[in-house]
C-alpha cells in the first residue's frame, strides 16, 4: 500500500503542469516559491497518505545559554569526620552509602591515653578546689594585713594557673565527647564516641575495626543530599546575560535525556581560568525523590529570554542539501492540491517545534506528510 501511495505521488509530479490554473483557489502564495518544483496531488492521494495542512502560528520560544557543570553540595551540607586524638577503631558500623542521623555514633576509638586524660582532669579539679580555698584565705589575710603580699601573690598565681589547666582539660574531654561531670563522679571510660553533626549519607569510609588512626586522619565523609545545588560555568561572552532568578533546564549527562528544573541563585563576579568562564550557582527546583548524587556531570540550558515567534511542527520542515524549505499550498479545489517549495530561514528548534524566521505568517503549509512527499519525488 505504501509503495502504491508513493507511485501515485511520483506520477502526479511527473505530469505536473507548471503554469496550471485552478478553477477555485485558496490564497495562492508566490513569495520565495520555487516554481520549478510544483507538486500536484489528488485529494485521494492527500487523504490516503494522511497529510494535513496548517497555518504558521505564533508560539512561545526562548533564548538560552548552554552551560555545563556538576551537581554539588554546599559546604554546610558536607562534613569530614576525623579524630582529635590517636586511637584504635573499636566500633565502625557504617558503609559507604549508609544513611546517618545527626548525633548518631559513627565510630568509636579506644586508647589508654583517654584514661590518663580523665585522671588528669579529676586531679586538676581537686587541686583547683584546694587552691581556690587557699587563695581566698590568703586574700582575706592580706586585706587584714595579717599575711604578707608575697604569700598572697603565690596563692593567687597557683590558683589561676590551675584554673586554666582545669578548664583546658575539661574542654578536651568535651571535644572527645566525654562528660566531665561523670568523670568527677568516678566514671572513667576507655573509649570515645564520634558522632555525626548532620543528617546525610556516608560518601567516604576509610575505617577497619582494629586499625590505628592518627590525629587529623580522615575517617568518614558525610553529605546531606537534600541540599544539592548546581555548580555551572558559562563563557565570558554569555555571562552578562545571566541574572538571578532565571530558569534552568538540566539533565544528567550519563542518565538519559530527561530534563529537570532549577533556578539561578548566584552569578560569579570574576572570570576564571584560561577558558574565560564565569561560575553560576543554581538551586534545584522540587528535587523530591530524585536520586541525584554529588559529583554528577550535567548539561544545562539557562533561559535568558522569553519571546513570541512564528513556528511550525518539526515534521513540516524539510532539510535538503544544506537548505530548509516547507511545502506551501498554492491552490486547491475539490479534486487536487498544488504545492510549491518555499525556502525558509530557521530559528530555534525545540523538541516539537521549529521557529520560522519570516514576516508573512498567513500562508498555508503542509504540516504533516512533508517527508513522505519528498521521498516520493
Amino acid at each position: 500500500m505504501r509503495f502504491l501511495q508513493f507511485l501515485f505521488l511520483f506520477v502526479g509530479v511527473l505530469f505536473a503542469v507548471v503554469s496550471c490554473k485552478s478553477g477555485t483557489t485558496e490564497s495562492p502564495e508566490t513569495e520565495n516559491l520555487n516554481e520549478d518544483t510544483q507538486l500536484i496531488l489528488t485529494r485521494a492521494q492527500f487523504e490516503t497518505s494522511g497529510m494535513q495542512t496548517g497555518k504558521l502560528m505564533e508560539y512561545d520560544f526562548t533564548d538560552k545559554v548552554l552551560s555545563s557543570g556538576f551537581i554539588e553540595v554546599p559546604p554546610q551540607s558536607q562534613v569530614v569526620i576525623s579524630a582529635f586524638v590517636a586511637g584504635h577503631v573499636s566500633y565502625s558500623p557504617l558503609l559507604t552509602g549508609d544513611r546517618v542521623k545527626r548525633g548518631q555514633v559513627v565510630v568509636s576509638l579506644e586508647n589508654p591515653d583517654f584514661i590518663q586524660m580523665q585522671q588528669d582532669y579529676a586531679d586538676a579539679a581537686h587541686q583547683l578546689a584546694y587552691l581556690q580555698s587557699e587563695y581566698e584565705r590568703q586574700k582575706s589575710l592580706a586585706e587584714d594585713n595579717i599575711a604578707s603580699q608575697k604569700v598572697f601573690s603565690k596563692a593567687e598565681s597557683d590558683y589561676r594557673s590551675m584554673k586554666v589547666k582545669h578548664e583546658g582539660l575539661r574542654k578536651r574531654l568535651q571535644m572527645l565527647t566525654i562528660d566531665p561531670a561523670k568523670v568527677l563522679e568516678g566514671e572513667i571510660v576507655s573509649q570515645i564516641n564520634i558522632v555525626s553533626p548532620i543528617d546525610g549519607f556516608v560518601s567516604v569510609q576509610n575505617l577497619t575495626r582494629g586499625m590505628f588512626v592518627s590525629p587529623g586522619e580522615v575517617l568518614l565523609e558525610i553529605i546531606d543530599n537534600n541540599q544539592l545545588h548546581l555548580s555551572l560555568f558559562v563563557y565570558e561572552a554569555d555571562a552578562m546575560k545571566i541574572k538571578e532568578g532565571q530558569d534552568i533546564r538540566f539533565r544528567v549527562t550519563q542518565a538519559g535525556s530527561n530534563f529537570y528544573e532549577g533556578t539561578v541563585k548566584r552569578v560569579g563576579k570574576s572570570v576564571e581560568g584560561t577558558e574565560r568562564k564565569v561560575s553560576v550557582n543554581g538551586q534545584i527546583t522540587n528535587q523530591g525523590a530524585m536520586d541525584f548524587v554529588a559529583g554528577m556531570y550535567i548539561d544545562a540550558e539557562i533561559i535568558v529570554n522569553h519571546r513570541k515567534s512564528c513556528g511550525l511542527p518539526n515534521e513540516a520542515v524539510v532539510n535538503e542539501g544544506g537548505q530548509s524549505f516547507v511545502y506551501v499550498l498554492k491552490s486547491s479545489d475539490t479534486d487536487t492540491f498544488v504545492f510549491g517549495k518555499r525556502y525558509v530561514n530557521l530559528g530555534q528548534v525545540r523538541e516539537d517545534l521549529t521557529e520560522i524566521l519570516c514576516e508573512n505568517d498567513s500562508c498555508t503549509v503542509l504540516v504533516k506528510g512533508a517527508f513522505e512527499l519528498t521521498e516520493g519525488i
